[in-house]
């Protein structure tokens, strides 16, 4: 067509991807089903061409709320109306990759992509790429070993919805991922994290959970000595995992971490931990080196003039925190509670820091303060005090 408007289907009626039905010539290599230089209005049927389906420099207009999906098959591509998934304004697209695709490519614009309906995909953000992701409380979901979501970019999960895995890694972070306004993030598969991070999470907020029941799993697995993890108000919880594997450095300045399995809150292998203020629980080990050779520096609290009792929590069955064996690792204690069961765990009455901190460690206090037990429930709770 070369001017003008053409309409193909009936938009009072409804979706059909059967008629009406528009084919380039068959046998005919080199065409295409619609060519168009003016208007056309996409309503309803399937458009196919060898060449491709359609070419236009014109205005294609699919159905308000759909798009057009192209798909190949035996060299001929076939255009049909399909119920889009996302939207970025008000372009819509009929698949989550797409709108990835067409996301900025410029560090200062960042592109807000808004999920439309529960969808099955495994996309990719790619490494030049700014998006925020609307959740709009829909799910993204996979059930293959394929990460739900790849990203090599910036990429912003927001708002209450879901992204989850039965087969693998909800998402693989190999950029910078930021959780923000309560979003779930989530994976059942076997000895898989939620998060596979390589580079920088920050878990601003909401719930970030490994749920496999017989196998392990973490809800952030920190995998690179050059990842870093800023947790800042999200819940991560693992069932039968440890919560959060760490070879590389994490800071938590509010939130909460939590298991109900003999494992631990954070296994850190090397790097550095920084925690200020939120808190740990789990049945086993709070904190907890497993007898790493690396060096391991752990912080709890700030190192200033104003010394707190009640925050952070470790909490740990077991011990609040396990050095055992670990001969580079260091502890700093400047505020909060380390909290050990008091019947499971073995006192020592010649150690300033048992039942809350097990052996072979440098552990360090502020100037003139010290560990003092006390009796809380079942609990002893180790607080400084001069």
């Amino acid at each position: 067509m070369q001017n003008g408007t053409a309409i193909i289907g009936d938009s009072s009626k409804t979706v059909s991807t059967s008629s009406p039905t528009i084919t380039s010539i068959q046998g005919q290599s080199n065409y295409w089903g619609l060519v168009n230089y003016g208007t056309t209005y996409f309503y309803n049927g399937s458009i196919s061409g060898n060449l491709a389906a359609i070419w236009s420099s014109g205005t294609l207009t699919p159905r308000s709320g759909y798009s057009i999906l192209r798909n190949n098959s035996g060299g001929v591509e076939k255009a049909t109306l399909v119920e889009s998934v996302a939207k970025i304004g008000s372009t819509y697209y009929a698949t989550l990759q797409e709108a990835f695709n067409e996301s900025s490519q410029s560090s200062g614009t960042r592109t807000e992509i808004i999920l439309l309906k529960n969808i099955t995909e495994s996309p990719t953000l790619a490494s030049d790429h700014y998006a925020n992701l609307r959740l709009n409380s829909y799910t993204v979901s996979n059930t293959t070993s394929t990460a739900t979501i790849t990203n090599n970019g910036n990429l912003t999960i927001t708002g209450s919805g879901t992204v989850s895995s039965s087969g693998g890694y909800a998402i693989n972070n190999i950029g910078t991922l930021t959780l923000s306004s309560n979003p779930t993030i989530k994976t059942s598969a076997s000895s898989k994290a939620a998060i596979y991070n390589t580079k920088e999470v920050t878990a601003g907020s909401g719930t970030i959970s490994s749920t496999h029941t017989s196998t392990s799993g973490n809800a952030i697995e920190n995998a690179s000595t050059s990842a870093t993890l800023t947790i800042s108000g999200a819940t991560l919880l693992s069932t039968s995992g440890d919560v959060v594997s760490n070879l590389g450095n994490i800071t938590m300045s509010s939130g909460k971490i939590e298991t109900k399995a003999q494992k631990d809150g954070i296994s850190i292998k090397s790097g550095n931990l920084t925690i200020t203020d939120g808190t740990i629980e789990t049945v086993g080990w709070g904190i907890n080196t497993n007898g790493s050779k690396n060096a391991c520096k752990i912080t709890i609290g700030a190192n200033d003039s104003t010394v707190s009792k009640t925050s952070p929590v470790i909490c740990g069955d077991t011990f609040a925190i396990t050095t055992y064996n670990s001969t580079q690792a260091n502890v700093y204690f400047y505020d909060g509670i380390l909290r050990s069961n008091y019947e499971n765990a073995s006192f020592n009455s010649n150690s300033t820091v048992y039942p809350l901190l097990s052996n072979n460690t440098q552990f360090h206090v502020l100037n003139n303060y010290k560990v003092v037990f006390s009796k809380n429930g079942e609990y002893m709770d180790g607080t400084l005090q001069k």
